[in-house]
């Protein structure tokens, strides 16, 4: 009775630590899910992310950045060097600059890193990415 008393306290410890694993139904909705994982959707968001910098930082930071870094030239080969998709990226970038949060400053310095990668991140840039993905790349 000893033994068996510790046995059944420990199978019930297990049984209640124990998870089961329910698969998520999938969500069909294109609009509702983020789409981080592929290459188009990463490169095309680092793209207008590194454009971004450019419109917002001055030129002579941003071509010594260019000189030491090829992430760029990477995004453009990734995507194929499409002009519809690079001219996107580029108006995407101008009208994020254009907005008043990318002249946000903290003790008189711009926040420029910060918001762009938000940006990046956002779930705009997600939508608008999804959209032209489904309109033009899907076709190709």
């Amino acid at each position: 009775m000893k033994t068996i008393c510790p046995i059944f306290i420990l199978l019930l410890l297990l049984l209640s630590c124990s998870q089961r694993n329910i698969p998520a139904t999938p969500n069909r909705d294109v609009s509702l899910v983020k789409l981080h994982e592929g290459p188009w959707m990463t490169n095309f968001k680092n793209e207008v992310f590194t454009r971004c910098l450019h419109k917002v930082y001055p030129a002579e930071l941003t071509r010594r950045i260019d000189s030491t870094d090829a992430s760029s030239a990477a995004n453009k080969e990734c995507l194929n060097y499409d002009s519809q998709v690079l001219q996107l990226a580029d108006s995407l970038a101008t009208a994020f600059a254009n907005r008043p949060a990318a002249s946000w400053t903290i003790e008189n310095k711009r926040v420029t890193m910060n918001v762009c990668l938000q940006y990046r991140n956002s779930s705009e840039l997600d939508s608008i990415a999804v959209r032209f993905y489904n309109r033009v790349e899907l076709k190709n």
